[in-house]
């Protein structure tokens, strides 16, 4: 090989496939610790629907045009009872 009097040359093909992959994972690993850490579950921006109340849910339908007002009305009316 070119470089002989370098004793690492026969350790860089062995690097380059494996040790780019095992650096991917580490990085991939350490941000998916920050979002947990930070987000609690993971990075979601938003709360899930899962989570959303039945006025809020209405809300985003009225505003999506979904919904008219007068449907948008009666229905909040039957949720405040």
């Amino acid at each position: 090989m070119f470089l002989t009097g370098n004793p690492y040359v026969h350790q860089i093909p062995f690097f380059f496939p494996l040790g780019f992959f095992f650096m991917l994972m580490a990085v991939f690993v350490i941000f998916r610790i920050i979002c947990f850490r930070r987000c609690g579950r993971g990075c979601h921006y938003g709360r899930l629907d899962s989570q959303l109340t039945a006025e809020e849910i209405l809300k985003r339908r009225f505003i999506n045009h979904e919904i008219g007002e007068d449907e948008y009305l009666k229905m909040k009316e039957i949720l405040k009872k």
